[in-house]
């Protein structure tokens, strides 16, 4: 919740100065939020390698091909669904 939070706080302070220092309007906003997304992810990343309760190291990140094919279909399948019929 930290991340969440801090990671918010850091849009709402550098959309700002995207927007209106750096004169990129849009695209500033765009780049402030994936900014945001990634300290996120990197404070989670710090806070699950400081817990003692989850170990996350190169060993316990395997990728396993049946679920991300099963995955991917699903996601196939949402996307179809998006699109428009035709006339």
């Amino acid at each position: 919740m930290i991340a969440t939070i801090f990671g918010g706080i850091s849009n709402i302070l550098l959309g700002p100065i995207f927007i209106f220092v750096f004169k990129v309007s849009v695209k500033g906003a765009e780049i402030a939020t994936i900014i945001d997304h990634i300290l996120t992810f990197i404070i989670n990343i710090y806070y699950l390698k400081k817990s003692k309760k989850f170990k996350v190291n190169k060993e316990s990140i395997k990728l396993d091909k049946g679920i991300y094919a099963k995955e991917f279909f699903l996601l196939l399948n949402r996307i179809m669904l998006q699109l428009p019929l035709p006339e």
